[in-house]
């Protein structure tokens, strides 16, 4: 609880937790855990067995929120939860470490820059990962998904896409259009067919326009740049490849229809994809401490964490944690029934029991 407390008061940014990395690597070697950096502010920290074995990781993610104040200030805080995930991480591998580790290594990733969707991306592309025989996470859920003394085995995220697409026209006076190549009429012909799409699957999906932006603000200039930002997400990552397709042949339409080079650049979330085996062991330990696991809990949400498998090739799962989390994810006035913790630790433990022999 004590971990809990101290991260609370230190919220950072992605790829600027400086303190929280700290504070944590302090904490780990304190454990007893071998520990170096990953992905700039990330930690890898190894607890290894007397003997060889499997090599299981537990993973949580470190940066907050930036909120913008009504007098222009920012305000800083943890409204998705990821000071208790580190917590709760941190505790597990706490009790592993009393407790020791016979057969296997036990590997605590802490990685930044969850919210900016490139984190677990830049933690792969470190290339410090070792070899991982499984890699699981948790999350806390508001109330409406899962209430305090629930649990699930898995938490199926959508794959979220942002995605850009600048346009490149010409630029000319307002009183002479003709001489020059409207960037935002081509913009504007892409956000329309986007609309317009229709794409027959039994699959949740969505594709809107929620920014545009152009790069000559004159009233009369032709534009000859503009960007629009497009929010992509999907079931799965076959159909989120599908509707990232049917936007780019939009704009690729719009741009040439009105004579603008195109350009386009994307962040890929993926959707959920767990290893079963890795599903079962998290149903069993969430059994064992909680007396039943609640089903699939199917969100609109999005995590970077399968990037460690799509990009990775790592074995996954990911649980959800009821905590009576209110109003919801993502508010500044987000708070959670601490109780949930040491219920999260023992599930976290269990797993890693199941996995690793330990003594």
């Amino acid at each position: 609880m004590e971990d809990w407390k101290r991260l609370h008061q230190i919220p950072e940014i992605g790829f600027h937790e400086y303190q929280t990395s700290g504070y944590l690597r302090s904490r780990l070697e304190s454990l007893g855990f071998e520990v170096r950096s990953i992905a700039g502010t990330g930690l890898l920290a190894a607890l290894h067995g007397s003997e060889p074995g499997l090599s299981i990781g537990l993973r949580a993610d470190m940066d907050a929120l930036e909120f913008n104040n009504e007098d222009g200030s920012k305000t800083l805080c943890h409204a998705c939860g990821h000071d208790a995930h580190c917590a709760m991480v941190l505790a597990a591998g706490a009790q592993v470490a009393r407790q020791g580790i016979r057969r296997g290594t036990l590997y605590l990733l802490f990685q930044p820059a969850e919210e900016t969707i490139c984190g677990a991306s830049a933690v792969v592309r470190d290339g410090g990962l070792p070899h991982l025989d499984g890699l699981l996470g948790m999350h806390l859920r508001p109330k409406s998904e899962l209430p305090l003394g629930q649990a699930t085995a898995q938490l199926m995220h959508q794959a979220t896409i942002p995605m850009t697409v600048t346009f490149y026209g010409k630029a000319a006076h307002g009183a002479r259009p003709f001489e020059g190549v409207n960037a935002l009429s081509a913009a504007a012909e892409t956000i329309v067919q986007v609309d317009r799409l229709k794409i027959h699957t039994d699959q949740s999906w969505s594709a809107k326009a929620t920014n545009a932006h152009c790069f000559d603000n004159m009233h009369n200039v032709i534009p000859e740049r503009c960007s629009v930002t497009f929010d992509l997400r999907a079931q799965s990552n076959a159909l989120g490849d599908q509707l990232t397709q049917a936007v780019l042949e939009c704009a690729n339409q719009s741009g040439e229809k009105v004579g603008c080079r195109v350009s386009c650049d994307k962040v890929h979330g993926y959707a959920a994809e767990y290893d079963p085996g890795l599903v079962t062991v998290c149903e069993e330990a969430i059994r064992e401490v909680l007396g039943d696991v609640a089903p699939p809990v199917h969100t609109l949400g999005s995590e970077d964490f399968h990037a460690y498998h799509m990009e990775g090739g790592i074995p996954v799962a990911y649980m959800g944690l009821g905590a009576d989390l209110v109003p919801g994810l993502h508010s500044r006035d987000m708070r959670f029934n601490p109780d949930c913790l040491p219920v999260g630790v023992q599930i976290l433990c269990r797993c890693v029991g199941r996995l690793l022999e330990l003594k």
